[in-house]
C-alpha cells in the first residue's frame, strides 16, 4: 500500500509540470459588462442574461453546483417552475426552497 503512494505521488510529481507546458497560452473569447447591484460600486456584481426574449440582470455565482432563480422572476419570464428533486436549494441569504 505505502510502495503505491508513493509511486502515485512520484508519477504525479513527474507527469503534472509536462501537462502543464503541453497547455496552450489562454485566449481572451469574450467580456460583458458586469453591474453592481443598485449602483454602489462596492456590492456584489451582475451580468445581463436573455431569458425567453427579455433581459434580466443575474448573480453569476461560479462555486454553485445548480443554478436557481426566484419565483417572480421565473413567472415574469414565463418559465416552468421545477421541483428541485429532493435536494434543498438555497439562495444567496440561506432561505430554502424545494422548487
Amino acid at each position: 500500500m505505502k510502495l503505491q503512494a508513493i509511486f502515485a505521488i512520484a508519477l504525479v510529481n513527474w507527469a503534472g509540470p509536462a501537462l502543464a507546458a503541453e497547455c496552450a497560452p489562454l485566449k481572451l473569447l469574450s467580456t460583458l459588462k458586469m453591474q453592481p447591484i443598485d449602483g454602489k460600486p462596492h456590492e456584489v456584481r451582475t451580468v445581463p442574461v436573455d431569458v425567453n426574449d427579455q433581459t434580466k440582470q443575474f448573480l453569476l455565482d461560479t462555486g454553485g453546483a445548480l443554478s436557481q432563480i426566484s419565483r417572480r422572476t421565473a413567472d415574469e419570464l414565463k418559465m416552468d417552475i421545477l421541483d428541485s428533486g429532493g435536494f434543498q436549494l438555497f439562495d444567496a441569504n440561506g432561505n430554502s426552497r424545494a422548487k
